[in-house]
Parts: structure tokens; C-alpha cells; sequence
């Protein structure tokens, strides 16, 4: 600790930040400790009582930490995102005040707002607005502008473990999302209202990097270098990010600590040729540094980056050498400081996890590996270089993994091989770009000339990435560790590095097995049979995941797609490979609405489905359609009505209750009504799963008299008023009704009559356009129900 002085400042702080993530403190007692804390400090200090100054010092960064982090996430009263989500369009005036970035349909931007007018009433505002406007035009940076359209809050993770986008925005102090449909309801006032700097030097540099990149190629591989040289992702293809990401190097297409050490490397190597001396030299990469920060619109890793290389060369110059860890702990202090969010955000963690890997890591590795050094100098640089390089990334994807695991779900098999070849061909990519950029605003042909060796280089690396991505085995898919698997892998991996130190060495060793004796009593206590129904927020649609006492999974219906957004890939699929599962015991397409059956084929192509469950209607082409699907996985089909029993599931009895033979066979039926409805029953508990069944389905139904009376039910067709007929809600009487539902969607769905004829008669509404995923989980004990929010 005494090599990183800012560890014992930057430690105490984001345990405050943590404990206020999870714990609301009243902000009077935190100002009030803080105050006293303040005074012990100075009086110990005075005194030269040091052990409790130390300690009076740590709980007051404690307390700084609960602060800043409480005072972060406080919302100005003038934040134009309290008019968010209101039924009416809004029309809003601001200044773009960031990059215009170029999306497939759409151009996105952040807008400053000042005002907001609401039918025709004109409301001062502030804060920042994410702008997406889907009609191509002339909007720029420091544009005045006035638009109408709809004013929105970001989305939240509306099911357990779902990327969390409001919060993403809220680190760049953004609070809501407005949308522009087209150039008629868009009007720019006046030009250059914003950063002289930004608009006539950095915005300038920027669009000349794009103008120049599209000269080269115009495709794929000028997407690639956008990406890799100044942050511009837009143009990325999924296919292109998903062979990265499968590959393990999907670092290679972020703006990073990579690109900053070239530019460092260059700029010195450059001055120095120029004969330019300290301190000069290092004003001046310093200053090319920070503008390049501004042109990659200020990326946490690339800050991270330019903070290390600015503490480091400052010490340089005042002959105080750096280390580079203290440098990082600065770095994390500032970052943090100016933003507490950034802690919890996958990008924040793993930069720093990456390169504490590499600086706690490397050196243990080479020590270990001496042998293998020193075998490959003796057969050349070349050998000793890519042996030192296989060292650096395995300290970062040791560093890494549980991350990557965590975020991602997957595991890449191939990441160490590939960064072998990714990280040289990068480093190439990225120096040529440096050089061919500044080379071709000084004589336009040399420029050109080696961006067209850059495209060469870009070129192999696709190639190389899209073989090896659609390799199977190239990636693994795992579930979603818990934290305190987390928690104990980096405790191992600190035993390993401060082994030597004896007083770490017991604390490391006592604290893993406190975590797995823990973890061995709460497996032996919590097991018992539970039935777990989790009704999926799938927006506009419907799916719910039943996982039963044996395991078995059923999957009920698979939410909508479209060709911009496919629920099977993107809600329903993800959420069961956090959860570990890649098979799935049956999927019931409960009728055929694409609302319901839209993700069906993405799970059929990418689980082990044992059998397809669909009404029993196989001369209907959605019928004929799905069952080609299947077979073309080898997946058996199967034909339900009503009186059909599911067995092999475990306890749990599912009875389908609907439809009857006659209405299956008959031509006129409505749709909606030969929507399969499935009871399950476990211990006392009992769920109803309607999918869209109405008014006539709940007549045919109404033989079952008891066996309707259920804990909670599925309501019908979105809580339309078109189901649940008084008739029907008499006999289910159920605790709690789930609504599965999108957020304004186009059908003013749910029927707030119907909902409110629920609540009168006892019954406790959950909407997932609300509420978020519901989970229903059938015990001993009884029943629980819980929303995600």
C-alpha cells in the first residue's frame, strides 16, 4: 500500500458508493457524520493520534462516498424528463450539443434543452435529452433547433439481469429520450450556439476522419476503422460485433488504453525526432492526448488512458517517477468523482480490471514463465515478442473473466490465441491511421497510400475474426454467476498474487472459506421444491418461463418480432442463458398471433427443445409453418385441445382447459379464442395462463368450475375489455392478475375499466409495462409474488 498512497483514498470511497447503492441514508445524518468525522480527523491529526486518525479519515471517504453517489443521482425539478411520457406529443427547444452520429434508419445526437412547450403552454427546462431523429438531414453540432415529437424515459432492465439503459445515460447526465419522425417537424434556428473548440477544431477533425475513411472503402471496413479510431460505432453491423464478441477481442472495436499508448508512443517518438525538450514535449502530448479524448467524445477507458499517461509524464518532469498502479487508482478517483455511476457500468469495470490484471499480473506470469522466455529470445525476437504478448493478455483475461461472464454469458475459448494475432494486426491498423490521417491534410496521395495499406490490414483482420466467430466451439455460453462467485474468484486471484504476503495471505484464505461454507449452508437450507413462473416483459406480447421442481423448463409463447427486434433473441433466449439453460423440456405456442410467436423461431434454431406444443389445428399454415421449423431441428410437434394433461414435468399438473375440439375445427372461430389456456397446479397453489383467450373461450371453459378458482391469473388478451367477463373473474377469484403488456402501445391496451372491475373485486394488479417481469413462485410456505421493479 505504501507504493499506492491513492488505494487508502479510492478503497473507503467506493466502499461508500456501494453501500449507498444499496442503502438509502438520510442526507442530514450524512452531513452531520461527516462534519464530526472532519473534526476527529483534525483533532487526531493535531494530537498525533494516528491509528484513529486513520480510521476517523476512512469512514469520513466513506461518508463522501454515500454523499456524492446520493447527490448524483438526483434529478434537477427543471429536468425536462419530469414531462417525460405523457399521452401528448411535446415540442422542445435545445442545442445539439454532442457529435451527430449516424445510426442504420436514424441520426442520434444530445440535445441541451431550454424549454418545452406542451399543448401550446411554454415550460423553461434543463438537462439533456438523447436525440433521435429518423429522417436523414442537415443537423449538426451547436445547432439551435426546435422539434416536436415524443418526449420518453429511457428504458430500465424491465427483466432480471436486462442491460439497464437508463442508468447507461443517466452516467452522461441524460434523463430522457425524444423523438423526431421526420424533417417537417424538425427547425434549426441558428447555427454554432455551442463550444467554439468543439465546433470549428474537434467536430471539423472528426468529419474529415469519417470523409477520409469512406474514400477508402466506403463499406464495412470503413465502419471498422470509424469504430477503432475516434469511438464511431454507428455503422457496425451486428454480424460484425457479434464474430468479435464471439471471438473474445470485441475489445478491439471500443476506443481504448490501446489506442492511447500508440498516439503516447508516436507523439513522443515524434517530438523527439523534432528536438522539442521538456517540459514543452510534454505539454504538448499532453494537449494532443486530451483533444484526442474529446474526438472519441471523452470514452471512460480512453480518460483512463490519458489520466494515467498525464500523471506519469507529469512525474516524469518533476522527477517523481510513477507507478502505474497509483497512476490507475488516480484515475479511478477522478473518473468517479466527477461521476459515482461509472462503478457499476461493464465498461468502467472492465477497462480497469484489464489493466490492474496486466500491471498485478504480468510480472508474476513472466517469473513463472522465465524459462519460456528465455528459450524464445535465443530463437528470436519475434518468438519472445508473441510470448510476452500471450503473458499481457492472459493477465487481462484472468483479470476479466468473471466479467465477461457476468455481462456477456459467454466464455471465449479462443481469446488468448486470437489477441496473438488481433493485437499486433490492431496496433498496425491503428498507427497507419494515425500517420495516413495526419499525412493526407499535408499532402493528400501519401495519405491515401497508406490508408489503402491500413485497408489491407483491416481487410486480414475481418477475414481472420468472421472465420473464427462462426466457429461453434469458439465461445461458451454459461449462466450468470452470483456476486459473491465473483467475489470469491477475485479473493483467489489476490491470494495468488500477494502470496508472499503473510497477513493478505490469511485474510484471502479465512474470507474464501467463509464465502463457501456460507454458500454450502444456503444450498442445504434453501433446497425445496418451488415452481417458479416468471411472466417475461416482452413489450407488446406475451411469454412466461416455468421452471419446475425437477428442473424441466416450459416456455410459454415467445413474444413478437419484426426485422429491426426479435424478442427470442433478445429478451426470452437471453434471460434462460443467464439462468444456465439451454434446453428446454417444451415450448407452447399458445395460438398463432405474432405477438406470441414471433421469438418461437429463434429458440427452436438455438436450444435443444425436447417438444413444440401448438393448438391442435395442423391444416392452419402458422400450424404447418412452425412444424417445418421444428423438423428442420428435429424437433417433435405436438397438437393440444382441451382436456389434455402434461406430464413429465415433475409435480406440477398442467391441464389445457382450452379449446374445445369444436372450436378448432370450426373455420369462423376468433383467433384469440383458440388460444390455448393451461392450468398449473403444485401443492396449494395455481396459476391460469390464458394468452388471449376472450369472452366466448371463457364460456366454453366455464364447465370447469372449480378448477377455475386460481391464486393468480394470466389476464386475458392484454387486460382487454373483450376477456374477463364478470362471469369468468366471479368463478377464478384470483389473489393477484398479471397484465402483460408494451408501454404505449398503438391498441391503448389495457382497458383501465377492466383493470379498475379487477381491483374492486380483490384482486392485486401487476403489469409488466409497469412493473416490470412478474415472478410467481409456488412453496411450502405458500405463495410469492414479486415485480422486478
Amino acid at each position: 500500500m505504501h507504493k499506492v498512497p491513492i488505494l487508502k483514498i479510492l478503497l473507503p470511497y467506493i466502499a461508500g458508493i456501494i453501500f449507498a447503492r444499496c442503502v438509502q441514508t438520510p442526507t442530514v445524518l450524512l452531513y452531520s457524520a461527516s462534519i464530526s468525522l472532519f473534526m476527529f480527523v483534525f483533532l487526531f491529526y493535531f494530537f498525533n493520534r494516528l491509528r484513529l486518525f486513520a480510521l476517523c479519515a476512512f469512514l469520513l471517504l466513506f461518508v463522501a462516498g454515500i454523499l456524492i453517489y446520493q447527490g448524483s443521482g438526483q434529478i434537477k425539478k427543471t429536468d425536462c424528463s419530469h414531462m417525460a411520457d405523457l399521452p401528448v406529443l411535446t415540442a422542445i427547444r435545445g442545442t445539439v450539443v454532442s457529435p451527430v452520429s449516424e445510426r442504420d434508419e436514424s441520426i442520434r445526437s444530445v440535445l441541451r434543452a431550454d424549454s418545452v412547450w406542451i399543448q401550446g403552454v411554454r415550460y423553461p427546462v434543463s438537462g439533456k435529452v438523447l436525440l433521435n431523429w429518423y429522417d436523414p438531414g442537415p443537423l449538426r453540432y451547436g445547432d439551435e433547433i426546435i422539434a416536436k415529437g415524443k418526449l420518453r424515459l429511457p428504458s430500465r432492465d424491465r427483466n432480471p439481469g436486462d442491460f439497464n439503459y437508463r442508468e447507461y445515460l443517466a452516467v452522461r447526465h441524460i434523463h430522457s429520450i425524444f423523438s423526431v419522425k421526420n424533417n417537417m417537424d424538425l427547425l434549426i434556428l441558428e447555427r454554432d450556439q455551442a463550444s467554439w473548440v468543439m465546433s470549428h477544431i474537434v467536430i471539423p477533425c472528426r468529419r474529415y476522419a469519417l470523409f477520409f475513411f469512406n474514400q477508402l472503402d466506403g463499406g464495412e471496413m470503413s465502419a471498422f476503422a470509424a469504430a477503432l479510431i475516434i469511438g464511431e460505432r454507428g455503422g457496425l453491423s451486428s454480424d460484425m460485433k457479434n464474430s468479435f464478441a464471439r471471438s473474445g477481442i470485441i475489445h478491439i472495436l471500443a476506443v481504448s488504453g490501446l489506442h492511447v499508448g500508440f498516439l503516447w508512443t508516436m507523439l513522443t517518438a515524434m517530438f523527439q525526432l523534432l528536438r522539442i525538450k521538456n517540459p514543452w514535449r510534454v505539454v504538448l502530448i499532453i494537449g494532443c492526448l486530451v483533444f484526442y479524448a474529446a474526438l472519441t467524445g471523452f470514452k471512460v477507458p480512453v480518460v483512463r488512458a490519458t489520466l494515467m499517461a498525464v500523471i506519469l509524464m507529469i512525474g516524469t518532469v518533476i522527477q517523481r517517477p510513477g507507478y502505474s498502479l497509483n497512476s490507475m487508482a488516480m484515475a479511478a478517483l477522478v473518473l468517479l468523482l466527477i461521476q459515482p455511476l461509472h462503478l457499476f457500468q461493464a465498461g468502467f469495470q472492465l477497462s480497469f480490471a484489464a489493466v490492474t490484471g496486466i500491471l498485478l499480473f504480468y510480472k508474476k506470469f513472466k517469473t513463472l514463465a522465465q524459462g519460456w522466455l528465455l528459450n524464445a529470445r535465443e530463437n528470436g525476437q519475434i518468438r519472445f515478442y508473441l510470448v510476452g504478448l500471450l503473458l499481457v493478455s492472459a493477465s487481462a483475461q484472468f483479470a476479466t473473466l468473471p466479467l465477461t461472464a457476468y455481462y456477456f454469458n459467454r466464455i471465449p475459448t479462443l481469446a488468448l490465441l486470437m489477441n496473438l494475432v488481433a493485437l499486433p494486426l490492431a496496433g498496425v491498423i491503428v498507427s497507419t491511421a494515425f500517420l495516413a490521417l495526419g499525412l493526407s491534410v499535408l499532402f493528400w496521395p501519401i495519405g491515401w497510400m497508406l490508408g489503402q495499406v491500413m485497408w489491407l490490414f483491416t481487410k486480414l483482420l475481418l477475414i481472420i475474426t468472421q472465420a473464427t466467430g462462426s466457429l461453434w466451439f469458439v465461445s461458451l455460453d454459461v449462466a450468470q454467476p452470483k456476486l459473491w462467485h465473483i467475489a470469491a474468484y477475485y479473493l483467489i486471484l489476490g491470494l495468488l498474487v500477494f502470496w508472499q504476503e503473510r497477513r493478505y495471505r490469511f485474510a484471502a484464505i479465512g474470507t474464501v472459506l467463509i464465502l463457501a461454507n456460507l454458500s454450502l449452508w444456503f444450498r442445504n437450507f434453501s433446497k425445496q421444491d418451488i415452481l417458479s413462473i416468471d411472466f417475461l416483459d416482452v413489450g407488446q406480447g406475451d411469454s412466461a418461463v416455468l421452471m419446475f421442481d425437477n428442473h424441466s423448463v416450459v416456455v410459454v409463447d415467445a413474444g413478437d418480432s419484426s426485422e429491426k427486434y426479435d424478442c427470442g433473441e433478445s429478451i426470452v433466449g437471453p434471460f434462460l442463458k443467464r439462468r444456465g439453460i439451454d434446453h428446454i423440456d417444451l415450448l407452447i405456442l399458445t395460438h398463432f398471433h405474432s405477438d406470441h410467436t414471433g421469438g418461437a423461431e429463434y429458440l427452436l434454431n438455438h436450444f435443444h427443445i425436447d417438444t413444440l406444443a401448438m393448438p391442435n389445428q395442423p391444416e392452419h399454415k402458422e400450424f404447418i409453418k412452425y412444424q417445418r421449423f421444428a423438423a428442420e431441428n428435429s424437433i417433435p410437434t405436438k397438437g393440444l385441445e382441451r382436456g389434455d394433461i402434461l406430464k413429465g414435468y415433475g409435480k406440477p399438473v398442467l391441464l389445457v382447459l382450452n379449446p374445445g375440439k369444436h372450436m378448432l375445427q370450426d373455420t369462423t372461430s376468433n383467433i384469440n379464442d383458440v388460444s390455448l389456456v393451461i392450468l398449473c397446479k403444485y401443492k396449494t397453489g395455481s396459476v391460469l395462463l390464458t394468452g388471449d383467450a376472450e369472452i366466448a373461450a371463457e364460456q366454453e371453459m366455464s364447465v370447469y368450475q372449480r378448477l377455475l378458482d386460481v391464486d393468480v391469473l394470466k389476464i386475458g388478451h392484454h387486460g382487454s375489455a373483450t376477456a374477463s367477463s364478470h362471469a369468468f373473474r366471479e368463478r377464478v377469484d384470483a389473489e393477484c392478475g398479471v397484465v402483460s403488456v408494451g408501454a404505449f402501445n398503438r391498441f391503448g391496451l389495457p382497458s383501465e375499466f377492466r383493470l379498475e372491475q379487477f381491483e374492486i373485486e380483490g384482486t392485486k394488479i401487476l403489469r409488466t409495462d409497469l412493473n416490470g417481469a412478474v415472478r410467481v413462485q409456488i412453496q411450502e410456505q405458500g405463495l410469492i409474488v414479486d415485480s422486478h421493479f
